[in-house]
This record gives C-alpha cells, sequence and structure tokens, in this order.
C-alpha cells in the first residue's frame, strides 16, 4: 500500500511545525530573537518548536510505509537542541528555574533517540 498523502506535504507540515513558533517570537517580542524573551515565553516557544517538529516526524512515522525525511532535516532538530541547551546555561548562569526547559530537553533527547530510525531506515516499495 502506498502513502495517501504526498511527500512534499510531509514537508511543509514539518516547516509549518518548525517555523511557526518564530511567528511566537515576534508578536512577544516585535523581533525575530528568541533570546530576548523572558523564560516563560521562551518555554511556550521551544515546546512549540520542538513538539512541532517531533509531532511531524511521527506523522510520517506512522505511516505505512514509513517515509524518511532527508538530511537536513536532523540538523534543523540538532539546532532546536543547541538553542534550548544554550538557553538552559544562560538560565542557570543567572540563577533563574529552568526546571521546565530541563525537561522539554530530557524529552526532546528521548524523542531523538526513538525517532532515529527516521533517518537510517531504507525507503521500500
Amino acid at each position: 500500500m502506498h502513502n495517501k498523502i504526498p511527500y512534499y506535504w510531509l514537508l511543509i507540515l514539518f516547516f509549518l511545525g518548525g517555523l511557526l513558533p518564530l511567528l511566537y517570537v515576534n508578536q512577544v517580542t516585535a523581533q525575530w530573537n528568541p533570546f530576548a524573551m523572558n523564560g516563560r515565553h521562551f518555554t511556550r516557544f521551544y515546546l512549540l518548536c520542538a513538539g512541532g517538529s517531533y509531532l511531524s516526524l511521527l506523522v510520517a512515522g506512522c505511516m505505512h510505509p514509513p517515509v524518511v525525511f532527508p538530511g537536513f532535516i536532523k540538523w534543523w532538530l540538532t539546532g532546536i537542541c543547541i538553542l534550548g541547551l544554550a538557553r538552559l546555561g544562560q538560565g542557570m548562569y543567572h540563577a533563574r528555574p529552568v526546571g521546565y526547559l530541563m525537561l522539554i530537553l530530557v524529552g526532546q533527547f528521548l524523542c531523538w533517540r526513538l525517532g532515529k530510525g527516521f533517518f537510517t531506515k531504507k525507503e521500500t516499495d
């Protein structure tokens, strides 16, 4: 059985899930820099960004046969992780509460580990 959803729609879903939070940043701070937000707003932004990206990967993985995403998406998810780690370090340096961000990062690492097959599976007909 072949996928009913075309491949380009899955890429559109991924980019909407990953880039729409940037519109949230612009709405909250009137600029495009997520580091200009306070902790509560940054945590919402980060949860939306990571959650939307991994949700699109989950949708693609549940399809039969599973869709394999191109390699640049792996770099996008790595960039999201680095952004969260940088903000975590900044919060710890300034003695701010970073518990929620740490929980989101742990969840992201678990999703990354469980979703590792999305980048290594061979596409079958």
